[in-house]
């Protein structure tokens, strides 16, 4: 038995498995907890505790460490960070993509929330009633939040918002001066100095501001990309984040990933490796710049997910409808006139017949109509149409496909989450995530948690991969939990996180191995000014402990907020 501290424990899970991060074996054992510390593993038995709670049969587990968020705005409405925090979440790093809310100036407020608005899918309007928007730096922003989170919380300095406050409306379009990058290089090393985590950049093509133009890191050189990342290098900041886009990378590309980690001095991570068995090529050559980098001396990981990306939309709130043919002049309309023109025979058989075949393989799953799922259908008389698809509703009944997926959003009055055909759940693709995950250079991560509130659920990426390893045997329970716990705690040099070890801050999570899960997922209005989003409970999570306080208790998440602001060069040290 390993102790430290006195007689007395503070807490003591007893009887549960623990799974310590490392991937070594579950161990039966018991678990002491001191001043927010692991002060004890073993046998505890009769040991005096102010508190015991049984955990026979569960789990015990680091919590988990999601390294790629987008809370930022939502911290300052929600400490709780959820669902998050439901799924075992106890550590989330935001400001990734090049998208921070620091630093900012009184000229750049509004663009920055534009900004979020339309590149990550939140709300401008819970954006807007979140705040007042008047902080500047990075220390006066999170002592708007810090201690009152119930989790952990680092953030990365972004680049475009960087690049905005420097150079105004020219941040979109112009390079930048010597002057221009000299005070850029001065405002990333204050938020570092103040505890920021490091730097975030992009240059993915799908990335657009609030006004339509390229969001402003898109501009920059790989020249001024290097530059800032030498800033980070001489703070002694421990992350570097950039997303490169979801095409094949270009030389230049490579060539600026392997750059940022060798003149950063710590590893770079990118966002998102996304798995096709259909179409290969793209995620296999995207997977070499791992090995173009440490031909450098430099390092390079992809974040991948546990499984495939489900989108589910409405109607009345997903913006890709309009981009099919035919359908811009009706989508544009909204409230009671979309639903008018939508239950209009003649607009049906004409937005009905769009072509698949002329359409990219992003967007031909949009018009499978049959292949569309039910998710949460509104009305009484078709809630039991609940998960169902529609082809299988129309064979049924004798109708037509579109006009069983028309009435019922009609009838909803366009408020239906839909679920688009989602690729990469055959079993071929469930062998290939669990072939590549084993990759060294590979890290599950990219949950875009707190964005794109309305279309995905990888928020539930810690509970979907626990699933996965159970039922599509992705990876052993002690692999799992090591990728969601030790792996992006090692990454980003979290200091005693991501490890059940004795002297390790308790950052826990206690879940059932037979029935942990991510949960039904469903919309609701909980946002500021009522703004929907989707959310999910898992299943099987019991507790959530953040410095051994738990966060959540029977599923529920409680009233403390023990979580603190993580700071480079305090509670993180320069990864490797």
């Amino acid at each position: 038995m390993l102790v430290i501290g006195g007689a007395m424990y503070d807490l003591v899970l007893a009887g549960g498995l623990v799974v310590d991060g490392t991937g070594a074996r579950a161990q039966r054992q018991d678990v002491g907890i001191t001043a927010a510390r692991v002060a004890a593993l073993g046998d505890l038995t009769g040991v005096r505790a102010r508190r015991r709670l049984d955990v026979e049969g569960k789990i015990v587990s680091p919590g988990f460490v999601d390294i790629h968020t987008h809370y930022d705005a939502q911290v300052l409405w929600d400490e709780t960070l959820a669902p998050s925090v439901l799924h075992g979440v106890t550590t989330a790093v935001g400001g990734n993509c090049g998208f921070s809310v620091f630093p900012l100036d009184p000229g750049s407020a509004e663009y920055v929330q534009r900004m979020l608005g339309a590149v990550e899918g939140i709300p401008l309007e819970a954006l807007g009633l979140a705040s007042d928007w008047e902080w500047s730096s990075f220390e006066e922003w999170v002592s708007r939040f810090e201690g009152h989170t119930a989790i952990n919380v680092g953030f990365l300095v972004g680049h475009s918002t960087l690049r905005r406050v420097v150079m105004g409306d020219a941040a979109v379009d112009s390079a930048a001066n010597d002057e221009q990058l000299a005070a850029m290089g001065r405002l990333l090393a204050q938020g570092l100095a103040q505890g920021a985590l490091g730097f975030s950049s992009s240059w993915s093509k799908t990335h657009y501001d609030g006004y339509g133009n390229p969001v402003p890191s898109r501009t920059a050189d790989a020249a001024e990309i290097t530059a800032l990342c030498e800033v980070v290098r001489r703070s002694g900041a421990s992350v570097l984040e950039f997303s490169p886009g979801p095409e094949p990378f270009a030389a230049e590309v490579m060539d600026l990933m392997a750059t940022m980690s060798t003149t950063g001095g710590c590893p770079v991570n990118w966002n998102l490796l996304l798995l096709d068995a259909e179409h290969p090529e793209t995620f296999r050559q995207q997977m070499t710049a791992a090995e173009h980098a440490a031909r450098r001396g430099g390092r390079v990981v992809g974040l991948t997910l546990p499984t495939a990306l489900t989108l589910r939309v409405t109607m009345a709130g997903n913006r890709t409808f309009s981009n099919l043919p035919g359908w811009r002049e009706v989508m544009a309309l909204e409230g009671a006139e979309l639903v008018r023109a939508l239950r209009d025979p003649e607009n049906r058989r004409r937005m009905a017949a769009v072509p698949a075949e002329a359409l990219g393989d992003n967007f031909k799953r949009f018009v499978d109509w049959p292949a569309f799922t039910l998710a949460e259908p509104l009305a009484p008389q078709h809630r039991r149409y609940t998960g169902r698809v529609v082809g299988d509703i129309a064979r049924e009944e004798g109708r037509d496909p579109f006009d069983v997926l028309m009435d019922v959003v009609c009838d909803d009055n366009l408020g239906t989450g839909l679920l688009p055909a989602t690729p990469g759940l055959d079993e071929v693709t469930w062998r290939l995530r669990a072939d590549v995950l084993r990759n060294h250079d590979v890290m599950i991560g990219g949950s875009d948690a707190g964005a794109h509130v309305d279309l995905i659920d990888s928020f539930n990426a810690s509970t979907a991969l626990l699933a996965a390893s159970r039922e599509h045997e992705v990876a052993t329970l002690e692999a799992a939990v090591r990728m969601l716990t030790d792996e992006p705690a090692r990454l980003y040099g979290l200091s005693d996180r991501g490890r059940i070890e004795v002297g390790a801050h308790a950052d826990l999570c206690v879940f059932d191995p037979d029935r942990v899960g991510p949960g039904a997922v469903r919309g609701r209005n909980d946002m500021p000014g009522g703004a929907y989003r989707l959310f999910s409970e898992p299943e099987g999570i019991e507790e959530v402990l953040v410095a051994g306080v738990p966060v959540v208790s029977g599923g529920l998440i409680s009233d403390e907020r023990p979580g603190v602001v993580l700071r480079s060069g305090i509670d993180v040290v320069r990864a490797s």
